[in-house]
């Protein structure tokens, strides 16, 4: 038979499974190439949450603020 506290300790424990966090949507990329350099920037950061090639890119906030704020993964090669 679970207790009193046992039933707090697991509720406890089920409120802090989950956790909420911003992300972006990048999509209407202007091509594979570029979507595919971002991807690849994004998942190099550890950022990429969801993938549909080669349309639609869900990353972290942190991760979305870094690719505006450095634009070298565009001129890789």
């Amino acid at each position: 038979m679970i207790g009193f506290l046992d039933q707090i300790l697991l509720w406890e424990e089920e409120k802090n499974r989950l956790r909420i966090d911003h992300v972006a949507f990048l999509e209407d990329f202007a091509s594979e190439m570029e979507f595919s350099k971002c991807k690849n920037y994004a998942m190099s950061l550890g950022g990429v949450l969801l993938s549909q090639d080669p349309s639609l890119l869900v990353v972290t906030e942190s991760c979305c603020q870094a690719l505006q704020q450095d634009q070298s993964w565009r001129h890789v090669h």
